[in-house]
């Protein structure tokens, strides 16, 4: 008597989303169907839910790393120096989409409250760089008597270019999350569809 195909996991279906590729999606979906495998629907959505994760943590961080990669490397200079650039941008661009949310709600809170601390003062640089407006303030001193100043118009329209950022770098990681969810779906429905054809297609063999 054959043995009974062992029970994958629902933790390997959800590393399957992961893959960025789909194939291993594709092969749950074509194994499923030739052991029978119930309740493939929950299989399928765990898979999904993969796919999310993957896509908002993988697909917005390499979007954004690979641009600042190319930055970096086209800058003049040997290529080993070049080569570091592009490291350092990629790396630099890969932490960005997360990075620029966690910035924004900091410098969003240091303009309602005036309550500035040094991790406020990084935020500010990085949203802003350069050395003019509030990323000039040189310590955190120079950076609240900045903000107490501030008029409320100029303020208004700070808060809506910093909630502009945010919403960017939301956007992109659901954007990243919706495609690869989509794609691990479709993959693993793709598998499933294969190996039923190839089913019918020997049932069909051995009628003749």
């Amino acid at each position: 008597m054959a043995n009974k195909p062992k029970t994958r996991s629902y933790l390997r279906d959800l590393g399957a989303g992961i893959d960025p590729f789909g194939t291993i999606s594709f092969k749950y979906g074509m194994k499923d169907v030739k052991n029978k495998v119930k309740r493939p629907g929950r299989r399928r959505t765990v898979n999904t839910i993969g796919g999310i994760i993957g896509g908002t943590t993988l697909v917005p961080s390499t979007t954004y790393g690979a641009v600042q990669a190319v930055k970096g490397f086209s800058k003049p200079g040997n290529i080993r120096s070049r080569l570091a650039r592009a490291g350092s941008g990629f790396l630099q661009g890969a932490k960005y989409p997360y990075q620029a949310i966690g910035d924004a709600s900091k410098t969003l809170t240091a303009l309602k409250t005036n309550t500035v601390t040094e991790r406020t003062l990084r935020a500010v640089r990085n949203l802003f760089g350069g050395s003019d407006g509030m990323a000039s303030a040189t310590n955190t001193t120079q950076l609240s008597s900045m903000i107490g100043r501030m008029k409320p118009q100029h303020r208004k329209k700070l808060e809506s270019a910093i909630k502009d950022k945010r919403n960017t770098a939301i956007s992109a990681i659901a954007a990243g999350g919706m495609t690869s969810g989509g794609a691990a779906n479709v993959q693993y429905r793709a598998g499933r569809k294969t190996r039923k054809k190839f089913q019918r297609e020997l049932k069909n063999r051995g009628r003749r």
